[in-house]
């Protein structure tokens, strides 16, 4: 029974009760009306404690239901906030936004729209409120010229509409009546609504159509040169076969020629013979001297025509290459026997005996440019050198004729191997010539699979190169010279010989430089970029010289020169050069101990490399070799020899010693401008250029690998690129940056890293020198 039912028992009972006393009273009798009257106060009594022990549990649960509600209200209230600051934030990218942003419910009602929308259509600014229509929207911008002229307004708002909730119409381009090409996105939302993206695109329609104009005048362009090409495919032809005609025709006009030239030679010769007074033997002296020169101007012209017509052909054969020089240097002899000319030849040491190859043609072509260094040189000397080179792996013979004389202008380089042209403009007296022989010269060196060329050496105002490949031969069946080329008289030996030197530089820009600087001095140069490469290249071929950088990929200097003098004689005997950035002692005495000759400091100059290279090109001639490697002892081993011998390192020392770390930054990389200088002169201003732009390569190399080393916290890596960078920058004039590099190859873990942050500044700087051709205005 509940709480409620027992109060309204108590309440009847007591009820009862009272109106049986009343009663009672009435009739004059009280019975049990007590105990009913009792029991009714009882169950009031109980039923009102109960009653209130209800109330009281369920104002507990009131209170509960009521903070209940207020943590909900609260809870409602933040989101509504959320909610709010959301909408706002959402509102703000959308205003914030390039594109045109618009949404339209599912009944096409605008929700709302952003300004560039807004711009896209001025005519309907006021028409763009929310809950507008789209239909609205449409007509109001149509009627306001927003599309151009329209025929049929209410037609074109139903494509519009249609088109809008197409998936074949979900993204369109239209132009506007302004001009503006605009792109419109359609993207439906889950409740039927529509979002319209706009993206003014006229800049690329524009780009487009230019584009496409280009593209037709390209296309017009191509079918002009199209048929250019076929009228001058047909010239070209024409051209050839008058070409040959003419060649064919110069072959036969100079063969017939020969014969009445005979005739006339032979009838001189016999007429000089006779009893002559003095006039009739100057006649004929003059009449011989002119018949000789109408024969090789003949000759000439036989020759080009054949070598032009295809007719001529080589004839390959073994001969003697000493042989052949020897009658050549005798002829120079003879040719410089009234000028005050020195003749000097450079012959290298490993010039093959024996060859196989067309000996008429190549002393045709070496005496060709023999002939015309001494026609145009009046005084000094001419050269004539002679070796071995490989390119590509395929082995070939250089011949190098040198001269002081009036060089050649630029402006005549480019028509010095064409027929009939003589390269000289200023040519001095009695030096007038066909203009073929240089011609000739090149076919026949074509027809050899060789090249001819100009190239530059120090000291010479002109030098051709003549390049062929080089087929050994048998030396038993060749008969030996007679005689030996050393003791030709009337020529003279330069006191030294051009080397054949192995370079091993990783750095390119560095690498670069050593091997011009050899290269203008005459000598024969192979690069590599490790000391693994060097050791192969060592044991592949024959070298005068060796020259390694200390520390290389893969393999480094100290062991690439351990590693070749364990190698089998000759090979573990020649002359080996350190070549580093290090000035230190222990690093000169460790190279002396593994097996160096010579330590030399960068940066490199070519006054120091000059004179070490010459004293092994002098001594080479008469070097003893150095039959096994247990016998062998460093050259530079004894203390006053290593003194001697690494006299470049001790003079750059002096500026190149360790600094301490805590010693200040500079602010500015300084720039050395006759370090500069001296290196421009050294390798040639085209050189020079392209040096600049490898040292920016290497530099922004540089940079990224110590930002690397210093993210990775890599104190090796910041050591090694540290190195690199200090071998390089002081070559080129920028010794603070190399003396920084040094300092954060030789600092302690604690203070390496702090030195590597002022490189990286410093390397940055040099990049801005780079770029604003600091380097380049201090060279000049």
């Amino acid at each position: 029974m509940s709480v409620r039912a027992i109060a309204y028992v108590g309440a009847a009972c007591l009820v009862a009760a009272g109106l049986g006393l009343f009663l009672a009273a009435v009739a004059g009798r009280s019975g049990a009306l007590p105990s009913v009257l009792a029991a009714g106060l009882v169950c009031l009594c109980l039923g009102f404690l109960i009653g209130r022990h209800h109330m009281r549990s369920r104002e507990a649960e009131l209170e509960t239901i009521r903070e209940r509600l207020e943590r909900q209200t609260a809870a409602i209230g933040q989101l509504a906030e959320e909610a709010h600051e959301a909408r706002t934030t959402l509102l703000d990218a959308i205003e914030s936004t390039q594109e045109g942003f618009s949404i339209f419910d599912k009944n096409d009602r605008l929700v709302l729209c952003n300004a560039p929308f807004r711009g896209f259509y001025p005519q309907a600014a006021e028409a763009l409120t929310p809950g507008a229509d789209f239909r609205d929207i449409i007509r109001t911008a149509a009627r306001g010229g927003a599309y151009g002229t329209i025929d049929d307004l209410e037609c074109f708002i139903d494509h519009r509409v249609k088109r809008r909730r197409s998936r074949a119409y979900a993204v369109v381009e239209e132009s506007l009546a302004d001009g503006r090409w605009v792109r419109i996105s359609n993207h439906s939302t889950r409740t039927g609504g529509v979002v319209n993206v706009l993206t003014d695109i006229s800049d690329a329609k524009a780009r487009e159509q230019a584009l496409s104009q280009a593209y037709m005048r390209l296309e017009q362009q191509a079918a002009a040169l199209e048929s250019q090409a076929a009228r001058t495919e047909e010239l070209a032809s024409e051209a050839h076969r008058a070409n040959r005609a003419k060649s064919e025709f110069l072959a036969m006009i100079s063969h017939e020629i020969r014969t009445p030239m005979n005739a006339v030679m032979g009838f001189c010769q016999l007429l000089r013979d006779t009893e002559l007074s003095d006039d009739q033997r100057l006649f004929s002296d003059g009449i011989d001297e002119a018949a000789q020169n109408l024969l090789a101007l003949v000759n000439d012209i036989l020759d080009i025509s054949r070598l032009e017509s295809g007719r001529m052909e080589l004839r390959p054969s073994d001969f003697n290459l000493e042989a052949m020089l020897a009658r050549l240097l005798n002829i120079a002899r003879v040719l410089i026997a009234e000028k005050p000319i020195e003749l000097r030849y450079t012959f290298a040491r490993d010039l093959p005996q024996i060859i196989h190859a067309d000996r008429d043609r190549l002393h045709q072509i070496v005496l060709n440019l023999l002939a015309n260094a001494v026609k145009f040189t009046e005084a000094g000397c001419v050269e004539v050198v002679a070796g071995r080179r490989t390119q590509d792996g395929k082995n070939g013979l250089y011949f190098e004729i040198r001269d002081t004389g009036i060089g050649i202008p630029e402006s005549d380089v480019r028509r010095l191997f064409k027929a009939f042209e003589q390269g000289r403009s200023q040519n001095p007296r009695g030096a007038a010539g066909s203009g073929m022989g240089l011609a000739i010269s090149k076919r026949l060196a074509d027809l050899m699979g060789g090249t001819i060329g100009l190239c530059e050496r120090a000291g010479y105002t002109t030098t051709f190169r003549v390049d062929i490949p080089l087929v050994d031969a048998a030396e038993e069946d060749i008969p030996s010279p007679q005689g030996s080329m050393e003791p030709l008289e009337g020529a003279s030996d330069v006191g030294r010989r051009a080397l054949r030197i192995l370079v091993a530089e990783d750095t390119p820009a560095s690498r670069v430089v050593v091997v011009k600087m050899l290269e203008r001095n005459g000598h024969t140069v192979h690069a590599v970029a490790d000391g693994q490469e060097a050791l192969d290249a060592v044991r592949a071929m024959p070298f005068d010289l060796v020259i390694l950088d200390i520390q290389m990929p893969r393999l480094d200097g100290f062991t690439a020169a351990m590693m070749i003098r364990r190698l089998p004689a000759p090979a573990n005997a020649v002359p080996i050069f350190a070549l580093s950035a290090q000035a230190h002692t222990e690093s000169r005495e460790r190279a002396m101990q593994v097996g160096f000759d010579r330590y030399l400091v960068k940066p490199l100059r070519q006054a120091d490399l000059e004179a070490a290279v010459d004293e092994i090109a002098t001594a080479s001639l008469v070097r003893p070799e150095r039959p096994e490697m247990e016998s062998f002892v460093p050259q530079a081993a004894a203390a006053g020899e290593v003194a001697a011998s690494s006299r470049a390192c001790d003079i750059a020392s002096s500026s190149t010693e360790r600094l301490p770390p805590e010693e200040p930054q500079p602010e500015a990389s300084r720039v050395d401008g006759a370090t500069l200088r001296e290196l421009k002169g050294a390798v040639g201003a085209e050189t020079f250029e392209d040096l600049l732009q490898k040292l920016r390569a290497n530099t922004v190399e540089y940079v990224l690998a110590l930002e690397t080393a210093a993210e990775n916290r890599d104190l090796v890596a910041m050591a090694q690129a540290a190195h690199r960078c200090a071998g390089l920058f002081g070559q080129f004039g920028l010794e603070d940056i190399a003396v920084l590099a040094r300092r954060v190859e030789d600092a302690d873990d604690q203070m390496r890293s702090a030195c590597a942050v002022k490189l990286l500044t410093s390397l940055h700087d040099a990049i801005r020198l780079l770029d604003d051709g600091a380097l380049r205005r201090a060279a000049e």
